[in-house]
């Protein structure tokens, strides 16, 4: 088959500038087109632009108290990603459409014929092919806004994540243009993915996703595991590693990993080995004599889980629960004040869900759990330290313990930890502890493995849910 001859730069000057002239035109009059959503009661309200910015946000005064503040955020999440979702549907569209006056040799003719270059099918219908794949890239990342004491996070897709707000602003009506402030800057922050995206892409995107259960630690900020250390399934081989953050993932020297997932940068310190491979969508430092035995990906994609946990506590409790040193005490699941198990102390603790503001464990306190039949879950409202043992009340097996802890101080786990602890605004650090070690799955903000420690993984089945891509 005989193709045409490719053309020359000049010949493509005036239909440049044409195209140039055309973009800023279809770009005004997306501007100028907007999408609403609203809630119910319309106490809640979004506008966005066909350009995918946010022109406005409404939020009725009633819902701006201390008491409404934690619910407030996530519920203007759906609202703004009502209006996102109709920008986007019509605002394809009217690209698409805008696109056919294109006239760039056909080549952007939505529908059109391909220009007859040597190649070119070809390479069109390889990229028009990975386009799914590219979506679950753009969705896999996040972007973050912040604006006054609000903080919004957006994904590749431009779609509204999460949106906090820290406190009440002294002026109220502030808080709605902060909001969409927020929004605008996460947004401007990952329109550039798009494109970067695209001209990066990666054949091998089913092989590069890894879900929670299969992870045994996890943080979405920094992660360092120091010297020695190493994190081990149950049948002894070695056990995947994920940051989901920008930080650094820090392998120490002479520890021993599964595949490592990072989308921050990763370090691998001196004879540290990794029995698989090291996935980075930054870069990949490597020390001496360090062993890799599968690949390792630099500047890549990787689909990590984000780490989403949320609860509602309750309005009231039962007050400071205290065991004394030595002493025992029985909960009920429910909800309590601060709890603290004294050193040599046991609390027995049944299967159900109990609320909690702080949790301290002392030395040689034992958490005592009735799980076989009923998982028992642990929420903290604040505050957790743990220097003591989770065991099974009636029998040696491992109780079925969760734990997930909502504020942002460090918690210092000091003693062999037996469970799932989830801290997704927290710093935890696991202190060096003697055999078994520390057993479970660990998903937190900022994670801190101090050296010589064994983790072994046990997969955590839910409830309840704690990420997605």
């Amino acid at each position: 088959m005989a193709f045409d001859p490719l053309p020359t730069p000049a010949s493509l000057q005036n239909a440049i500038l044409t195209i140039e002239r055309q973009m800023g035109v279809l770009e005004a009059q997306l501007r100028a087109k907007t999408y609403n959503g609203a809630s119910a009661d319309q106490k809640l309200k979004a506008t966005v632009n066909g350009a995918i910015e946010v022109t406005s946000i409404f939020i009725d005064d009633s819902l701006k108290t201390d008491a409404n503040l934690a619910a407030l955020g996530p519920s203007l999440v759906p609202i703004a990603n009502q209006a996102m979702n109709a920008a986007h549907a019509q605002s394809a569209l009217d690209v698409k459409t805008g696109a056919t006056a294109f006239n760039l040799l056909n080549i952007c003719t939505p529908t059109g014929t391909y220009p007859n270059f040597a190649g070119f099918a070809e390479a069109a219908g390889s990229l028009t092919a990975e386009k799914p794949a590219i979506d679950a890239r753009l969705a896999a990342r996040q972007f973050q806004g912040q604006a006054g004491d609000v903080t919004a996070i957006v994904n590749g897709m431009l779609n509204v994540v999460s949106i906090a707000i820290a406190r009440l602003p002294e002026h109220l009506p502030v808080l709605d243009t902060d909001v969409a402030d927020a929004i605008n800057r996460a947004l401007s922050a990952g329109k550039p993915l798009i494109d970067s995206t695209i001209g990066t892409v990666i054949d091998t995107v089913d092989t590069n996703v890894i879900t929670l259960p299969a992870i045994c630690v996890y943080a979405h900020g920094n992660m360092q595991l120091a010297d020695r250390v190493k994190v081990k399934k149950q049948d002894g081989t070695f056990a995947p590693v994920v940051n989901a953050g920008t930080v650094q993932t820090n392998v120490g020297a002479d520890a021993q990993v599964g595949d490592v997932w990072s989308r921050a940068p990763v370090v691998l310190r001196d004879r540290c080995k990794v029995t698989g491979s090291v996935r980075s969508m930054s870069t990949v430092t490597r020390q001496s004599a360090t062993v890799v035995t599968g690949s390792v990906i630099e500047n890549g994609f990787i689909q990590v889980p984000n780490l989403n946990l949320s609860v509602t506590f309750p309005g009231t409790n039962q007050g400071n629960k205290t065991v004394a040193p030595n002493g025992q005490l029985t909960l009920a699941p429910g909800a309590y004040a601060d709890v603290i198990v004294n050193a040599g102390a046991t609390l027995f603790l049944s299967g159900g869900t109990y609320f909690m503001n702080n949790l301290t464990v002392e030395p040689g306190a034992k958490l005592s759990c009735t799980s076989q039949t009923t998982q028992v879950t642990v929420y903290v409202k604040l505050g957790f330290i743990f220097r003591g043992s989770i065991i099974e009340k009636n029998s040696t097996a491992r109780p079925k313990f969760f734990l997930g802890c909502f504020g942002t101080s460090l918690i210092p786990i000091e003693a062999p930890y037996t469970g799932t602890l989830v801290a997704p605004d927290a710093p935890v650090k696991l202190g060096t502890v003697g055999a078994p070690g520390h057993t479970g799955a660990f998903y937190v903000k900022d994670l801190t493995v101090d050296p010589d420690n064994t983790i072994v993984h046990f997969p955590f089945s839910g409830p309840p849910s704690l990420g997605t891509f």
